[in-house]
């Protein structure tokens, strides 16, 4: 009887511990997949000599969402901007890759300061200013991450402080 106490309250400790391991885990991941995506088509336009473009897909994900602003929705693209319109057209441009709603990960808001970036074929980014992405799990702050896109197309990703605010 006294074992079943002592694990009852082991585990009244251990759970909610776990649990914020595993909201930090499911935040960094899905951080991480976005500069990855973000650093792959810096070196595909780097690669190609070419734009490319990083937006927010449509509810179709057949192009991408010029008004959206949340990525998280219908996830996000990069496609080769041949004709420099920002817009995929099928036909005769190259989608790099399409990263959907990630893995049911539908608890996040991906809210970034442009609805797309261009790289440049120098990598740089187009505009004139920086970039920022901020990452927010459940609606909760505690686990909030910001993803900076600097001008020169260098990312770079942060955990924000309590009240910090992502760029």
């Amino acid at each position: 009887m006294v074992t079943l106490v002592v694990a009852a309250i082991l585990l009244s400790i251990a759970i909610p511990s776990f649990r914020a391991l595993i909201q930090n885990n499911k935040s960094v991941a899905q951080t991480n997949q976005l500069v990855a995506a973000l650093n792959h088509a810096r070196s595909e336009a780097l690669k190609r000599h070419a734009r490319v473009v990083v937006c927010a897909m449509n509810s179709g994900q057949t192009d991408c969402d010029g008004a959206s602003t949340n990525w998280g929705q219908n996830g996000w693209m990069a496609f080769a901007d041949t004709n420099g319109n920002g817009s995929y057209d099928s036909a005769t441009e190259t989608l790099l890759r399409q990263w959907r709603d990630t893995a049911g990960k539908s608890d996040f808001t991906i809210s970034a300061s442009a609805a797309s970036l261009v790289y440049l074929q120098t990598g740089a980014i187009t505009g004139g200013a920086f970039i920022g992405i901020l990452l927010n799990l459940d609606g909760a702050s505690d686990y909030d991450r910001c993803v900076l896109v600097f001008t020169t197309g260098r990312v770079k990703s942060k955990k924000m402080a309590s009240g910090e605010t992502c760029p």
